[in-house]
């Protein structure tokens, strides 16, 4: 099954803290303590538009998502996998 949903944010904070923090956010896979749903994360693309400033960028995570005995008998894994797009547009 494949879920699909848009969510948009304007942080008030300083660009460097938020730049930095999106960067971060799935930084150390090895850190079992407070990522261990984190299977793994993959750039896809990374993009900077020159002319309007914006960065793209496109990751592939992979989530060990445990959930009820019987949904997993059901759908017969509890591996997900996501795709997430990002867009920062550095001028705004």
């Amino acid at each position: 099954m494949v879920k699909a949903y848009g969510q948009e944010h304007v942080y008030k904070h300083p660009w460097e803290r938020v730049t930095s923090a999106s960067w971060r956010k799935f930084s150390d896979p090895e850190n079992k303590r407070t990522l261990s749903h984190i299977v793994e994360v993959d750039t896809l693309n990374h993009k900077l538009d020159p002319e309007s400033g914006k960065l793209y960028t496109t990751r592939a995570i992979t989530v060990h998502a445990p959930g009820p005995w019987f949904v997993r008998k059901i759908i017969g894994q509890d591996i997900c996998h996501c795709v997430e797009s990002t867009v920062v547009d550095a001028r705004n």
